[in-house]
């Protein structure tokens, strides 16, 4: 596989009906995607001056930070509202090979931000809520 390039990543988010349907959040320009684990140390006087950790053990988490543009869309208007109403939604991180990651997530933190000139802009952060998973194309 090739380099695929920063633009083809998109986040998307749920409806939240029976039959999902996933809107992409426009105006995103940085989106990064952070897998979270819990390292759990069970080091004793044998380990020889060495640290050990026990494999599969520990939380897993994700973390999903973006700035971006603001253009006034729905899912725009769907993710302010998640964070007012502190809700946990589905959303979906694609990636330009069409593979993705699904996760439930709550916006953790939600910023607006402008001057007197340029362009209105809006950062965030979503953390998982539950397992998440990876699907290939």
């Amino acid at each position: 596989m090739g380099a695929e390039p920063a633009s083809g990543m998109l986040l998307k988010m749920g409806d939240g009906a029976s039959a999902e349907t996933f809107t992409t959040i426009g105006g995103i320009q940085p989106l990064t995607i952070t897998i979270n684990n819990e390292i759990v140390d069970v080091t004793d006087k044998s380990s020889a001056e060495f640290r050990e950790l026990l494999a599969g053990a520990g939380k897993q988490s994700m973390q999903i930070t973006f700035n971006g543009v603001f253009k006034g869309t729905a899912a725009e208007t769907l993710l302010r509202t998640a964070a007012q109403d502190k809700t946990i939604d589905n959303y979906q991180l694609y990636f330009e090979s069409g593979d993705y990651y699904d996760a439930a997530c709550a916006v953790a933190s939600l910023q607006f931000a402008g001057g007197e000139t340029g362009a209105r802009t809006f950062s965030g952060t979503l953390e998982s809520s539950g397992s998440f998973a990876y699907t290939s194309a």
